[in-house]
């Protein structure tokens, strides 16, 4: 299971400061979120919206010919991740 969410993630892949819907380092909110929808505990990966819209950016032929590309995020903030390739 993957989890996006608009905010910091903590080394240890739980939320950090996060103001999403009140949601203030609300560290439980992966185990509750699979309880919710029924599910057993999974494996959950808790990524940065921003992060993983430029993880799937980076496949686009556009991307991979840019040396620098940015991906933002809009929803009731701004996020924003910057792709660098190495200069060869």
């Amino acid at each position: 299971l993957v989890l996006a969410l608009p905010c910091e993630v903590a080394p240890e892949g739980r939320p950090g400061s996060c103001s999403y819907l009140g949601l203030e380092a609300f560290t439980e909110l992966p185990e509750l979120a699979l309880a919710e929808a029924g599910l057993p505990p999974l494996l959950t990966l808790l990524v940065n919206d921003a992060e993983l819209a430029a993880a799937s950016a980076s496949l686009l032929p556009e991307a991979q010919a840019s040396r620098r590309t940015l991906v933002l995020t809009l929803g009731f903030g701004l996020g924003s991740a910057l792709l660098e390739r190495p200069t060869p």
